[in-house]
């Protein structure tokens, strides 16, 4: 099979290049070489080659392959094309500057047989197809894809980012929590790739049947495992703290201290996030540190948003109100949804609501009508929460930075274009900007600024709001995530021979 070399079709034969070339020179990083005349592939009829001349220059970057051809024949020949073939690895192949008219084209050959060997088949063939001409020039790059591992690789975060990534940059392994210690093979499944991409540790594998001690004697010794292997980890920090269902503050902060030690880059989701992580945790002092903001939900809701606000009243069973606050989502002791009730409940406006889903419906609700409890009692898909969401004005948090380095509301109030009501905390600050209605930090602090807050203020918060959307789109963090992929010194790990 003819690959990485013309195919040359002239006078009802075909020819290429072979052999050793007639001209070669080294470089830093690349090569030139040239070879004259083009040989017959098959030369049972004719075996004089074509003459002509073949000037081929290759240079690597970083895990790009540049390069530059030129074909010179004394006559224009019938056609010329050229294939790069394609493993388990998928190739970026981009075609840069050509001479003349050139058909790029790509096709999946798995399971053809001539395509395949006993050591393993082909998955697809790109090709170009050049105008014939006595010179051809062209320059092309193949640029593999980089295998990374997510996990939990079908988390909202990481499938809104991985499914904005550039088509051919990134082979995705998803990888899903609580993997078991036991399993023998989980070495090789952690680190099969050339980057693991790390959210959550404290979910990554699960308890069982051991003991507080044994598990985490087990599972730092899956981590100094997986610092031995030749995989790059990067490891995007949601929380400050793991969530507090799963482990004891000190096997937490063991784990949390452990990965720090172990990973390659990291990424924060802002300035204040990145400095208070470095003050929290030894990470290694070669370490990347990058801020990469949250993204937004606003791609992800759209195909759920109601059609209208009285729509989406209609189906949570509200009454019309000229202003609506929300605390949505997972009943979480830091949210302090008792707070903001209670701060709400002493407010005068008689035309306001506040509807809230954050709670167990075990949790007491002050006695005002116009709180309007819906508590959670499993799972909620993203229709429902799309139609919360749409419900509101605003969202109300009271969250800190004592636990979390950020905040899913921020990705859904964004995502809708609606401003939230926050405490004083440098997160909210940095990320929200002028979309940030801030409070202070205490009940009578929210009932202040709730009390003075008028329909014209929560307004032009929702413009800032929406003026945030193009920064935090995914499309463009995905770009950031992958320049910091590319600054990895990552070894292109061949996958195991299951």
């Amino acid at each position: 099979l003819l690959s990485w070399v013309p195919r040359v079709l002239a006078n009802g034969q075909e020819y290429s290049v072979e052999g050793l070339p007639t001209n070669f020179t080294k470089h830093a990083g690349g090569f030139c070489a040239t070879w004259t005349d083009f040989t017959p592939t098959d030369a049972t009829h004719n075996p004089m080659p074509l003459a002509g001349k073949r000037r081929l220059a290759v240079q690597i970057k970083n895990r790009s392959i540049e390069v530059s051809e030129t074909w010179r024949f004394d006559s224009p020949p019938d056609g010329i094309s050229l294939a790069i073939p394609e493993g388990k690895r998928p190739l970026n192949v981009r075609l840069h500057e050509h001479s003349g008219p050139v058909r790029q084209w790509s096709v999946n050959v798995a399971g053809n047989p001539a395509w395949r060997s006993f050591w393993g088949e082909i998955q697809r063939v790109h090709e170009f197809d050049f105008t014939p001409a006595s010179v051809v020039q062209v320059r092309f790059r193949v640029r593999p894809a980089l295998r990374v591992i997510t996990t939990p690789g079908s988390h909202d975060y990481v499938r809104a980012l991985y499914d904005a990534m550039p088509a051919d940059e990134i082979d995705e392994i998803r990888l899903d929590s609580r993997q078991s210690l036991d399993n023998p093979n989980l070495v090789r499944d952690l680190t099969r790739a050339d980057i693991l991409h790390l959210g959550w540790p404290e979910h990554l594998v699960e308890t069982g049947d051991r003991t507080a001690e044994a598990y985490l004697r087990d599972y730092l010794a899956l981590i100094a495992e997986v610092r031995q292997r030749p995989i790059r980890v990067v490891w995007t920090l949601h929380n400050r703290l793991p969530h507090r269902d799963t482990f004891d503050a000190e096997t937490s902060t063991a784990i949390y201290r452990a990965w720090a030690e172990t990973a390659d880059a990291l990424i924060h989701h802002s300035a204040w996030g990145r400095e208070t992580m470095r003050a929290d945790l030894p990470f290694r002092g070669d370490a990347h540190h990058t801020v990469i903001p949250h993204g937004h939900y606003g791609a992800v809701m759209a195909p759920d948003l109601p059609s209208s606000r009285h729509q989406a009243e209609a189906r949570l069973g509200l009454s019309p109100s000229a202003l609506r606050f929300g605390i949505i989502g997972r009943p979480q002791p830091e949210k302090q949804v008792g707070l903001i009730m209670k701060a709400f409940a002493r407010t005068s406006q008689a035309d306001r609501q506040l509807l809230v889903t954050a709670l167990r419906p075990e949790d007491p609700v002050p006695q005002d009508r116009r709180i309007r409890p819906i508590p959670r009692t499993g799972w909620l898909s993203r229709a429902t929460l799309t139609h919360q969401l749409a419900a509101c004005d605003a969202l109300i948090a009271a969250t800190s930075g004592d636990r979390y380095l950020t905040s899913g509301q921020v990705a859904d109030a964004v995502g809708l274009g609606i401003p939230m009501i926050v405490p004083e905390w440098s997160f909210f600050r940095e990320i929200l900007g002028d979309a940030a209605i801030v409070y202070g930090s205490s009940e009578d602090d929210l009932h202040q600024c709730l009390e003075r807050l008028s329909p014209a203020d929560v307004s032009r918060a929702s413009a800032a709001a929406r003026a945030l959307q193009p920064t935090y789109a995914w499309d463009q963090l995905a770009q950031q995530t992958l320049a910091l992929f590319e600054r990895l010194d990552h070894p292109m790990v061949a996958p195991p021979v299951d």
